[in-house]
Order: structure tokens, then sequence, then C-alpha cells
């Protein structure tokens, strides 16, 4: 016996959800791992700077050796490097990052603004 139409629309409509359901998974546990590497990344960068491993290089500062290390323009590495200073104080923002529950972008942002007491609240 064949489905009758309105049965295969059901089914069509449930294995699309489901296939959207399935991508949507992907995309969040894709964009929490991305987010915890960079949240790693932030923290190698933190101790490059405590190490000083960029002062024979030749690059006026820290941002411009991370820069020209990473392929970052000058304003991307000093945000960076900004966000590597500061989340070592501020360690919701650090799990939020590492997590995936923030993004990059917004940790950048927030790392400029907020302080350890904001942080533990």
């Amino acid at each position: 016996m064949e489905p009758s139409g309105s049965n295969l629309k059901s089914s069509n409509a449930r294995h699309r959800d489901a296939g959207k359901a399935g991508l949507l998974a992907q995309l969040e546990g894709d964009h929490a791992a991305v987010s915890s590497s960079q949240r790693r990344l932030l923290e190698t960068i933190a101790e490059c700077e405590r190490a000083e491993v960029w002062l024979d290089d030749g690059a006026r500062d820290f941002a411009q050796w991370v820069a020209s290390q990473l392929g970052l323009s000058n304003w991307a590495a000093r945000r960076w490097v900004t966000a590597a200073r500061a989340l070592p104080q501020l360690p919701r923002l650090s799990a939020a990052l590492d997590s995936g529950a923030l993004g990059l972008d917004k940790v950048l942002e927030l790392s400029r603004f907020a302080t350890q007491t904001a942080s533990r609240s």
C-alpha cells in the first residue's frame, strides 16, 4: 500500500526537521569547539607575552609581533592582546568563551570593560 499524500508530506517534513536539527547541533558543536580553541589561543598569547618571546624579533611592541605571527591586522592583534591579558582575571568570561556560550567577538569587546567583580556576579 502506498502512503497517502498527506502522510508522505508529514514524513518529509519530519525528515527535513530532523535534518535541520542535526545541522543546528553540528553548527553549535563546531562553534563551541572553535571558541574553546580561541580561548586556548588567547591563553597562549598571554604566555608568549610573559615569556617575552617577541623581544628579539624586531617588533615595536607585543601586539605588532602577534599581528605578524598570526597574520592579523594590528588593530585585531591589539584587541586579542587586550583580551589575553584580561581573561585570567575574568574567569566567567573565559569560561563562556571556552564553552561557546560567547563568541570571540563578544569576548574581545567585553574584556575591554569587564571587571573581576562583574565577572563573578
